[in-house]
């Protein structure tokens, strides 16, 4: 397979919706709506921005899908009290 740079997308994937990172830090359906980045570090910075939680970070093959690869952001866990041994 052959995939030259600029056939790579990345995208940031809510996981239980499945929609797409916009620039304005919303979810859509739409593909062709969502946040392209230039590279994963920018990915987790905007995720850390908008407090994304529970998300994937999509590298997607424009030329082939079958070779999407899919990165899981961990669900941040909160709790309410804090226990000291």
């Amino acid at each position: 397979m052959n995939v030259e740079r600029h056939s790579l997308k990345r995208l940031v994937v809510e996981t239980q919706t499945g929609h797409f990172l916009t620039p304005l830090g919303e979810w859509t359906s739409n593909e062709s709506d969502a946040m392209a980045f230039d590279d994963i570090c920018s990915a987790l910075r905007e995720c850390a921005t908008h407090h994304v939680e529970d998300a994937t970070i999509l590298l997607r093959f424009e030329s082939d899908k079958r070779f999407d690869v899919r990165f899981p952001l961990p669900a941040e866990k909160r709790t309410s009290t804090t226990s000291v041994t």
